[in-house]
């Protein structure tokens, strides 16, 4: 957020010279950088203004890092929908996701800033059944019960992961609204996902022979 527009490029820069891997540049400089952002804005020791410059030279800097580092390419079929719960507003987060999981071969579609109704219509249209929700704050729990009930209720075999800041400041809540895994890193939510796409791969096989 300081004055030298360069500045945060530049520290990553040097951190990746010495050897730093992708997903350490994002899991242990960028994402704790816009937690950072969060809290001193939450204590008024940053302005909306300057927060809103941080997180644009954040999103500059994934745009750099993504056109110098190659994607890998996995076999299988590992596709899933990551969504933000209606009217999140905190998106970094879910960016940073979306992209590691890219770089790991996953087929991931991002869908942000959409309503309820249009948030179910586009899981009904894309078909995806593997589905990661991203949720900030207590504020954003009645928006996440009442979405994963409409997706049950859309399509019962859907497999839906839940993480973010809820998951740290209230467990219990995301337990009350059932959902199939919740995952608090990167590790846990690509282990619950790629056994969710194993299964309804498997899924999709038997009922194929079946028919």
């Amino acid at each position: 957020m300081c004055e030298d527009t360069t500045a945060g490029a530049e520290t990553i820069e040097r951190i990746t010279e010495r050897g730093a891997t992708l997903e350490e540049i994002y899991l242990n400089y960028l994402a704790p950088a816009a937690r950072r952002f969060g809290e001193r804005w939450m204590l008024d020791q940053a302005s909306f203004f300057q927060v809103t410059v941080g997180v644009g030279r954040i999103i500059a800097i994934l745009r750099a890092l993504n056109s110098t580092n190659r994607v890998s390419e996995l076999p299988g079929d590992r596709s899933a929908l990551f969504a933000a719960v209606p009217g999140e507003t905190h998106l970094l987060g879910i960016r940073m996701a979306a992209d590691l999981f890219h770089r790991k071969g996953w087929d991931i579609e991002l869908a942000l800033d959409l309503p309820h109704d249009g948030l179910l219509q586009h899981v009904a249209r894309s078909g995806h059944r593997v589905i990661g929700l991203s949720t900030a704050g207590q504020h954003s729990a009645p928006a996440l019960a009442r979405l994963i009930i409409a997706l049950r209720l859309q399509d019962p075999r859907c497999f839906i992961l839940v993480s973010g800041q809820l998951l740290q400041e209230a467990k219990d809540i995301v337990a009350a609204t059932m959902p199939d895994g919740v995952a608090t890193d990167i590790e846990t939510a690509e282990a619950l996902l790629e056994s969710a796409c194993a299964q309804l791969s498997q899924n999709a096989t038997r009922s194929t022979a079946l028919s």
